[in-house]
Formats: structure tokens, C-alpha cells, sequence
């Protein structure tokens, strides 16, 4: 496994993060629908108690619920905890434009 290293500088503190480029760093942990462990995270996109999107080392996380909540977020580590009632998950593909993101497929086939 590669790892590399990128120097985070806050105030007069400085520390250091390793993002692990291959994809093996990234662990997803579902919780009976009530809480989601993730770990590989790169940086929290957007986030509301309805859906928050994550950009993580294997790409653009989704999770749609209801009543989400962010318990822990630690972009050093990369890890990120959420609790509420989880509805589902999914990976973005790049290839979506702007105004489909958030269409389901089937609304795209059949209009």
C-alpha cells in the first residue's frame, strides 16, 4: 500500500495526514440503519439532516436519510461518524451532468 504524505498547516500548528491513494484505506460500517462509520474521507461536500455527500478515497459518497446527524468528523484521520435513520447509500459516477445529479435512473430512462 502507497501512502503519501500532505503537510496541513492551522494557525502556527502544523500536522501531517496520510491519504492512501490505492483505495484500501476506505471502510464503510453500517450500524442496524442508525449510524454510519466511514473511513478514507477526503473533505465533507454538503451535508443537511437529509443528505449529506462526502468525497472520499474511492470517490463521491451519498447517504440520503432522515434526521442525520454528524457525530464525528476527523479529516486528519479521515473518519466520519453519522447517526439517524440511514435510508440509503450510493457511489456517484462522474459522468452525470449537472442538471441530472440527483435524478433517479429510471426517471432518466422513462422521463
Amino acid at each position: 500500500m502507497r501512502l503519501t504524505h500532505r503537510k496541513i498547516v492551522t494557525g502556527k500548528e502544523g500536522g501531517e495526514a496520510r491519504v492512501d491513494e490505492t483505495g484500501k484505506g476506505h471502510v464503510l460500517n453500517l450500524n442496524n440503519r442508525k449510524s454510519i462509520t466511514v473511513s478514507g474521507i477526503k473533505a465533507v461536500s454538503t451535508f443537511d439532516p437529509e443528505k449529506i455527500v462526502l468525497e472520499t478515497v474511492l470517490g463521491t459518497l451519498a447517504i440520503k436519510g432522515e434526521n442525520l446527524f454528524v457525530q464525528k468528523l476527523d479529516l486528519l484521520e479521515g473518519s466520519f461518524v453519522v447517526e439517524g435513520k440511514i435510508n440509503s447509500l450510493w457511489y456517484e459516477t462522474g459522468g452525470a451532468s449537472k442538471r441530472m445529479q440527483g435524478v433517479s435512473t429510471w426517471r432518466r430512462i422513462f422521463g
